[in-house]
């Protein structure tokens, strides 16, 4: 899977996870949540993003959570060849967001 992160310059040193992870840490959930959702709004395709969404709501409420996680896995089955029955390794690093999203799917269901 090729991982998408929207707006990714090699020359800039932030990282929006750690920057969403952040807010959340400092208690401030609305910051961390705007952040994700702004950068999910500009591709749809940024797994990772998905995958906070749902870890931020995780303790809040089934119907974010699980709405996060089901758009995430039905984006990243996308990727996936219609008769896919095989293994996603997690040691290539560009399928493991795709892989938190089915994990915290399946950790919440």
């Amino acid at each position: 899977m090729e991982q998408v992160i929207p707006g990714s310059d090699p020359q800039d040193a932030s990282d929006s996870i750690i920057d969403s992870n952040g807010h959340k840490q400092a208690g401030d959930f609305v910051a961390a949540r705007e952040l994700l959702m702004k950068l999910c709004r500009a591709d749809l395709r940024y797994l990772d993003g998905h995958a906070h969404l749902g870890n931020l709501a995780f303790d809040t409420g089934p119907q974010d959570t699980i709405r996060n996680y089901d758009v995430a896995v039905r984006i990243g089955e996308l990727s996936l060849p219609a008769d896919f029955h095989g293994v996603i390794p997690w040691g290539l690093i560009d399928n493991r967001p795709f892989l938190r999203c089915l994990s915290g799917y399946g950790l919440y269901l």
